[in-house]
């Protein structure tokens, strides 16, 4: 104690315990848990893009994604974008609104990278509801998330209106036909 400093060792028995009990010794290598935990710049910078090419924004770069989600609202795209993010992948997702024209540079995108998400109708209108409620607009005042209009009539469900339109090839463009489907079995 040549300057008088008082140290604790509050470690030392806790690494001696985990020692003994994993009987195993530590590698004792500053850093290597932060080394261990380093986020991927690559990662960053997928997360980055999917933020800001959520629902629709910077249309003029979609051609700049790797996957482009294409859906109607509450499908699903913005979960699954960011998910795929986190994995590293420049993700954007497009919404998919009826009478509403897609971005015109869709159509200069490979068309390998477009998924359409396609979502049961009755799922589909529960979750338009339950946005609906939390934003707390009554059903009266809102079409969104219901299948009749103002004067009863039954609108087509737009899970279908989107599937008639992606199966029948987008407007531009005969090369919006959906890829085959393979069979599970």
């Amino acid at each position: 104690m040549e300057h008088k400093i008082v140290t604790i060792d509050l470690m030392g028995s806790v690494l001696s315990k985990i020692q003994s009990f994993l009987n195993q010794a530590p590698l004792e290598k500053p850093g290597l848990y932060r080394e261990s935990h380093q986020v991927d710049l690559k990662q960053v910078s997928a997360i980055d893009f999917a933020l800001a090419h959520d629902d629709g924004l910077s249309p003029e770069s979609l051609d700049q994604a790797e996957i482009i989600l294409l859906g109607l609202s509450r499908a699903g795209k913005t979960p699954l974008s960011m998910y795929m993010a986190v994995l590293g992948w420049k993700v954007a997702n497009v919404p998919f609104v009826p009478g509403v024209p897609l971005p015109a540079i869709l159509d200069e995108v490979d068309r390998r990278r477009i998924f359409a998400l396609n979502i049961n109708a009755k799922q589909l209108l529960s979750h338009r509801k339950m946005r609906q409620e939390s934003l707390g607009v009554s059903e009266m005042k809102s079409a969104y998330a219901s299948r009749k209009n103002r004067r009863g009539n039954f609108y087509r469900p737009p899970v279908l209106h989107c599937q008639r339109i992606l199966h029948s090839g987008y407007q531009r463009q005969t090369r919006w036909k959906p890829a085959p489907r393979k069979s599970l079995k």
